[in-house]
């Protein structure tokens, strides 16, 4: 493959995934386009696609050979889609990731800005919104994240402001299940 015909495969994967068409990203992806490769600017097409919550072309990249650990520049630092899966609330997409074998434990690295999410978890993320059904997925592959503190020691369930996102928390410290947990909230 010569350099313009990968550029303009390139080129097609963006605008294709930009535009949500599948058949777009199959046919980039065919023409030999790599899902890997960021962009001038460091982005890569699994975390755009990640944060938009694009299940099906999530599968087509994956299915390409995206890459689950690649780091992204992203609203604090280079992110995982994990990370971002977490940020954005793309609960979905954060289940379609750990089934394909993300690891849930990466973290925000420190960074030359200053924000104040160094170290930071999906689950932080996830327990700072109140995000029950990504803090449970989250949980459920991992519940060492309960207790994984920041450099400022801070845990998730500090970040919970919502009764219930803290009742799941204290649920699964317990050895309660947090599907049964689940249920019952979303029975009443």
């Amino acid at each position: 493959m010569s350099d313009d015909e990968r550029a303009d495969s390139q080129a097609q994967l963006w605008a294709a995934i930009g535009a949500g068409d599948t058949a777009g990203v199959q046919a980039a992806l065919a023409a030999g386009a790599d899902p890997n490769l960021p962009d001038a600017k460091g982005g890569r097409v699994l975390h755009g696609t990640v944060a938009r919550g694009q299940l099906d072309l999530i599968e087509l990249l994956l299915d390409a050979g995206a890459d689950l650990e690649a780091r992204d520049d992203g609203p604090y630092g280079p992110l995982t889609p994990v990370l971002l899966a977490a940020i954005y609330g793309q609960a979905d997409a954060l289940e379609r990731l750990i089934a394909r074998g993300a690891k849930v434990n990466a973290s925000v690295p420190d960074s030359e800005d200053g924000h104040d999410r160094v170290g930071w978890t999906a689950a932080h993320f996830a327990a700072s919104e109140g995000r029950l059904d990504m803090l449970a997925a989250l949980i459920r592959v991992a519940p060492e994240l309960l207790v994984y503190e920041t450099a400022d020691r801070q845990r998730p369930y500090a970040l919970c402001e919502d009764r219930l996102c803290k009742a799941l928390l204290l649920t699964v410290a317990q050895g309660r299940s947090v599907d049964e947990f689940l249920a019952r909230v979303r029975g009443s």
